[in-house]
């Protein structure tokens, strides 16, 4: 190549090609020789690999480009063998685990490859089963191609995604088993610690009680003692409070005698007290002098003889004065003189007769003769009187001693009733704390049962209301190894779905269904009920149960009319979980709500189209943004999104790009791609096909079925309409939040640590989700019954529904007779169906419901011979009137059942109409049967033919109107 390198670059790579001829062990100088070497060695290690598909175009680029063939080596790959298929399966599946030592392999197990290793263990027939999987599909495209015309590519690459979805939903479904199979093993358990701790609770409640009654008894022995004691301290109390009155009256006496003695004897004892102060002042020089005195003189003799008199002594003489006044004691025995003890009254009595009453026997007479013998008169006349005065008062005094002995002992009792009170009371407060602690005790242990009680209450009723779930969750935990067991047939038969079914219609979905089932049972791959009941008439919509949970299927089933369709939901879960990005066939115009759909409510969703100048700019914003993206028209497919649909992704950075255009495009994770087409026939290349996933919602008969009864409810009966759309939109919700509710409950079981019964918040959390699973229960149970009651009478319009699907399948038969005969759906729907339901003016007048039936539905027939037979050849039309005159016949066989109380045509019955109809559709009517039954047809349905005037008053809009609905096809009559 002339100039590819130059410069710098040039003198570098020489300097290259010297070191590696060097090498070589070659002296090379010159640039040319060193060139040449560079261009061998180029030449020997470059290898280029062109990639051409398809290869239908390969005369143009052979004449285009010779270079191609005669430069190149042609290696023509076609569809892979079916040692291929078989060797890709066994390697891309090695990190499954499909070993299974206990499969035994049937004796006349269908080979696929008959290359099959011997003996044939498991993993062997489940690749076996891959390969004849790619072969049923391979099988029913040609018959499809050869029957209908319709090409439907099976590539390689078809195969790989196959297994693909086989992995990803093998380890998907494991991990969702095992994982329920975990939270449902540890919510059983639960409940059986639950059951267990109740029972352990129940006998705890037991010996509570027992312990309970102990207290009780020993409280009320202790209020009955303390009651006891009180009521003794209360008699103590009134006897001590008596006392103390008592007391208080004795003392009051005592205080008024005391006062009277006192009053008596205050009186004389300031006296005796003078008279002995006196004595004891008697000076010594007096007192010797008495005593020294012979002959005293007669008074201090007679006072002298009156004080020994007094002292008790006896004296005859002075001589035995002298002696007694002479005594040592004598002074002090006058001080200590007691004249209560020592002067009775007769002694008393005889001092005063002797002495005192002698008038010469006074202080004055006395004193004068000696100064000592004065105060000892004076001494002697205070004791006598003193003496007297005590005699006077002594019965108060004794009284007096009396009361105080009295009070005394009444001071002595009050103070043991006090202290007999001070222990009562003692024993009272001792007592009043025991009952205290004993009632505190006792409240202790009624609490204590009370929560317990409580707690026990709140397990038996939370254990009784999940009994339905504990049963259910046994019962599911029991089915996991079966689940297990079939877990490789039934991801087979989902994988196969989402990687094959997309491009064909309901039919040949059932047809591929029972061809992979019927190998899988023959190759002893074990699958579960729901894929039998798929594969063996129940529809192909059981296995959207293989590929989706649950809540992704209410997600999706519900329409706008609130219909469930299994294709829909077949449709759904491709769009959901695919590897290539889909491709939707959508003749219907549903695309976009099918999306939305799948992608949420919340979710960004642009919609361009490739006749749109700007498409590229909505995909890109789209990929930087992760936002989803559904582009139309793909019939005008641009091979610009090659590298798109090629998940051709590159990482630099930290950033994913892919090339879009010219420009190279942040790709966000999130980013979906959705591709669709209205156009039925489109043919895709082949590479278009292999790069996506075909999503075909082309109308099946069910669907249409739901649609035309949808439309003429809401036309007759708008009110049940609403309710059966609101009713199945609630049931829908509620079924969600049942689910939901029933894994909240798992996993609220599957959180708690330690005892459920300890952890309120657990038992508070499950009581709540068990009464809202309850309300939700109730709610679904109530919207069945309403449902019921809709379908009840929804059930009156379902044969018109019925017949117009049969009606818009009898006009697409007539493609078959010639390509011009093609009616669409738009057509049948707007220029037939909406006139026959929606401007009718054979309806006005007519309130009965079985009369407005009859109207619609022998104007549907007549509407829809009349809008079509304009277009058909005249040896054409009766070939279409036989058909619908079938159909009418099956409709009005359907209500004769219908009145005889007896049930309908089944299903089945209406399916067995195809085969009638294919009939009608191949007859030869020019021969002579054929005229004799159009003989016998014709007056039968001669008002279509004859256009009554009801049926003018339907076409009554012209041919502009047909033309504009884009359904009529070019009249060859």
């Amino acid at each position: 190549v002339p100039g590819l390198f130059d410069g710098d670059e040039l003198a570098a790579l020489l300097t290259a090609c010297r070191e590696g001829a060097a090498r070589d062990g070659l002296l090379l100088d010159s640039a040319e020789e060193l060139q040449r070497w560079f261009a061998t060695q180029v030449a020997r290690n470059l290898h280029v690999v062109f990639t051409m598909n398809p290869p239908s175009d390969m005369n143009a680029r052979a004449a285009t480009s010779p270079a191609l063939f005669n430069r190149c080596v042609v290696d023509w790959f076609g569809d892979w063998s079916d040692q291929a298929l078989y060797q890709v399966g066994r390697e891309f599946t090695q990190a499954v685990d499909l070993d299974d030592a206990t499969w035994e392999a049937p004796a006349s197990l269908p080979l696929a490859f008959t290359g099959l290793p011997q003996p044939i263990v498991h993993r062997t027939a489940v690749a076996n089963a891959l390969v004849a999987a790619h072969k049923a599909v391979r099988s029913v495209s040609v018959r499809l191609a050869a029957r209908r015309g319709v090409v439907a590519h099976v590539t390689p690459r078809h195969y790989l995604d196959f297994i693909a979805h086989f992995a990803r939903l093998y380890w998907a479904r494991r991990g969702a088993l095992e994982e329920q199979q975990r939270h449902v093993n540890v919510g059983l358990a639960r409940l059986a610690d639950t059951v267990a701790q109740v029972e352990a609770l129940r006998g705890t409640l037991s010996a509570k009680r027992a312990a309970l009654a102990a207290k009780t008894a020993q409280a009320d022995a202790a209020l009955q003692q303390m009651v006891g004691d009180q009521q003794a301290a209360e008699r103590s109390q009134a006897a001590s409070l008596a006392l103390q009155a008592e007391l208080a009256e004795q003392n009051a006496a005592i205080a008024e005698r005391r006062a009277v003695v006192v009053r008596d004897l205050e009186r004389a004892e300031p006296a005796v007290e003078d008279a002995q102060r006196a004595v004891s002042g008697i000076k010594k020089q007096h007192l010797t002098e008495v005593r020294a005195m012979a002959n005293p003189p007669a008074a201090v003799k007679l006072a002298l003889e009156c004080v020994c008199t007094l002292l008790g002594h006896v004296t005859a003489d002075w001589k035995a004065i002298q002696g007694v006044v002479r005594r040592d004691d004598f002074i002090a025995s006058i001080v200590r003189f007691d004249a209560d003890r020592q002067l009775p009254r007769a002694q008393r009595a005889h001092v005063r007769r002797t002495f005192l009453e002698r008038p010469e026997f006074n202080f004055e007479t006395v004193s004068r003769a000696s100064k000592a013998c004065g105060p000892l008169v004076k001494w002697a006349i205070a004791q006598v009187e003193y003496a007297d005065i005590l005699e006077r008062v002594g019965p108060l005094r004794a009284e007096v001693a009396a009361l105080e002995a009295q009070a005394a002992a009444s001071q002595e009792q009050a103070a043991q009733l006090a202290q007999t009170l001070g222990s009562l009371e003692a024993s009272i407060a001792r007592y009043k704390t025991e009952y205290a602690a004993l009632i505190g005790e006792t409240e202790a242990l009624k609490a204590e049962m009370a929560r317990v009680e409580a707690t026990v209450a709140r397990s038996v009723a939370l254990l009784e209301s999940l009994g339905a779930e504990r049963a259910r969750w046994a019962a599911g935990s029991a089915a996991f190894d079966a689940q297990m067991a079939t877990l490789v047939g039934d991801v087979l038969l989902g994988a196969a779905l989402l990687a094959y079914g997309g491009f064909y219609a309901q039919r040949e979905r059932a047809a591929l269904a029972r061809r992979w089932l019927a190998h899988m049972q023959a190759s002893g791959l074990a699958v579960s009920e729901a894929a039998v009941a798929a594969g063996t008439g129940a529809g192909t919509g059981s296995l959207v149960a293989l590929v989706a949970s649950a809540d992704e299927q209410l997600a999706w089933g519900v329409d706008a009319d609130g219909d469930t369709d299994a294709l829909a939901l077949e449709n759904a879960a491709m769009l959901a979980h695919h590897n290539r990005y889909p491709l939707i066939i959508d003749p219907t115009g549903g695309a976009e709500a099918a999306v939305r759909r799948v992608v949420g409510a919340d979710a960004t969703l642009a919609v361009t189209s490739f006749l749109d100048p700007a498409f590229l700019k909505h995909v890109e914003a789209a990929l930087r943004f992760g936002n989803a993206v559904v582009v139309g028209d793909a019939e005008h497919f641009d091979a610009v999104l090659n590298p798109l649909l090629n998940r051709e992704l590159r990482r630099t950075g930290g950033r994913v790009l892919v090339r879009l255009g010219t420009q190279d495009v942040d790709c966000s994770p999130a980013f979906r791609l959705f591709l669709a087409t209205r156009d039925a026939s489109a043919v895709f290349a082949p590479d278009v096909a292999s790069r996506v996933t075909f999503v075909n919602y082309t109308v099946t008969r069910a669907s249409l079925q739901a649609q035309c009864l949808a439309h003429v409810m809401r036309c007759e009966r708008p009110d049940v309409a609403e309710r059966r759309r609101e009713q199945a939109r609630l049931q829908g919700a509620l079924r969600a939040r049942m689910h939901a509710l029933e894994r909240e409950l798992l996993q609220a079981l599957s959180r708690s640590q330690g005892s459920v019964l300890d952890d309120d918040a657990v038992v508070a959390t499950l009581e709540t989700l068990k009464t809202e699973a309850a309300e939700v229960a109730r709610k679904t149970a109530e919207t069945e019954g309403v449902l019921l009651e809709v379908e009840r009478v929804a059930a009156a319009y379902t044969p018109l529904a019925r017949a117009s699907a049969a009606v818009f399948f009898a006009l697409e038969r007539l493609a078959a007779l010639h390509g011009f005969y093609q009616f669409s759906l738009e057509f049948f729907v707007g220029s037939v169906f909406a006139r026959v339901v929606e401007h009718n003016g054979n309806l006005h007048g007519v309130t009965d419901e079985r009369a407005r039936l009859a109207v619609l539905r022998r104007d549907l027939f007549a509407l829809a011979f009349r809008r079509a037979a304009v277009s058909l050849h005249h040896a054409r039309r009766l070939a279409l009137l036989v058909q619908l005159a079938q159909i009418k016949l099956r409709l009005d066989e359907d209500e004769a059942a219908s009145a005889a109380a007896s049930a309908p045509a089944s299903q089945e019955a209406w399916a067995q109409l195809n085969a009638d109809l294919d009939y009608a559709l191949r007859a030869d009517w020019e021969a002579e049967g054929g005229l004799a039954a159009a003989a016998r047809v014709r007056p039968w349905c001669r008002g279509w033919l004859d256009a009554p005037d009801a049926a003018s008053q339907l076409l009554a809009a012209g041919d502009d109107e047909l033309l504009a609905a884009g359904g009529e096809s070019v009249d060859f009559g």
